[in-house]
Order: C-alpha cells, then structure tokens, then sequence
C-alpha cells in the first residue's frame, strides 16, 4: 500500500515537473523591442519600438470574450487570411478592456512585417493597426488571472504611477506572455499603462 502510494506521488511530482519545463520552453516566443528606462518601487518603465497588432473588439463576459478574440485573431495568423500565410505566434496577448461587456485583444506581429506587407484578415473584425513608439509603465506579477486580479493590478498601477506624479495617457492593458497550457503558477503576466514620454 505504502510503496503504490509512493510510486503515485512519484509519478505526480514527475508529471508537475515535465508540465513546469515544457511551459518554460513553450513560451520562448518574439516578442515586441523595448528599451528599460527607469525601474520604480512597484514597476518599470520601458520605451517600446513600434509595432503592429492584430486586433479586434469583442462583446460578453470575460473569458468567453477572451476566448472569442483569441479564436479570431489565432485564426488570421494561422492563416485565415487573403494569403493563406500562416504568421509566427508571439507574446504578449494584449487586452484592454472598455466597458464591462467589451474588450480589445491584439496580438503583436512578428518583427520585420510592415503594415502593406501583411495579408489582409478574412475576418472583417481582425484589423491591422500600426502602433509607434512610446513610453509605458508595467507592472509585472505570475500566477493565474482573472477579471477580479486584473482589475486589482490595474488599480494598483494607477495608484502607483499617481504617486510618482505621472502622466497617464492611456487605459491600462493586460499582458500575457504564456500560452493556454502554461502550469498556472509561473504565468507571466503584466500591466501595460502609456505614460508621457518626458515624464519617466
């Protein structure tokens, strides 16, 4: 009985372990240019090159509009689109919300796409948008999310960057850097504020 309750512990230790390390390397994906300008109690701050998203706004409650926006814009980069090209995935997947039944999902296109080079999505609610360089504070934390801790890191970002008497310039944005199946507790997650650029 003792040995079979061990070999089980065993073989759950083993599982968590290959399911931790496959979740490290399936998440070494590009990911958007960046340069670190300060580091602040509670955040950093960081200047992002330009970039392109893939972006689109669903209605509905949080995970079935986190789970409809990720179809849609999976399904451009996998090649729902007038090429039929399939585009690498990177990280992060960012969401906004902007009310409580609608948000924007955007996945950030691989490096080197300029807008006019991108196949156009066979979707018409997949847009392509091209986003210049600017200054954003970020908040980093790991673990599983949710609408409740979302809203929490949002607010204490704010709170944090009224402290530091910052120029807030636009809705905070969540970032997520791990796929689906990522074991919960590593999740890398982040809160994206835009800041003034002669404010850092």
């Amino acid at each position: 009985m003792m040995q079979t309750l061990l070999f089980i512990v065993m073989f759950v230790m083993l599982g968590l372990a290959i399911w931790i390390v496959a979740s490290i390397f399936s998440a070494k994906v590009s990911q958007p240019n960046y340069q670190r300008l300060a580091v602040r109690k509670g955040y950093e701050i960081r200047k992002y090159d330009s970039f392109i998203e893939a972006t689109t706004f669903v209605d509905g409650p949080y995970k079935a509009g986190l789970y409809e926006g990720f179809r849609r814009i999976g399904g451009y980069i996998f090649g729902n689109n007038k090429k039929n090209q399939s585009i690498s995935m990177t990280a992060p997947v960012l969401d906004t919300t902007t009310s409580d039944f609608k948000r924007r999902i955007s996945f950030v296109m691989p490096e080197g796409f300029k807008l006019r080079d991108l196949p156009q999505p066979e979707d018409s609610r997949v847009k392509l948008i091209s986003t210049p360089s600017h200054s954003v504070a970020v908040l980093q934390f790991r673990g599983p999310i949710s609408k409740r801790r979302i809203a929490k890191k949002e607010a204490q970002l704010v709170t944090l960057l009224q402290r530091d008497k910052k120029k807030i310039m636009s809705n905070p944005r969540s970032a997520r850097y791990s796929p689906p199946w990522t074991f919960p507790l590593i999740a890398r997650n982040e809160i994206h504020i835009a800041i003034a650029s002669d404010n850092t």
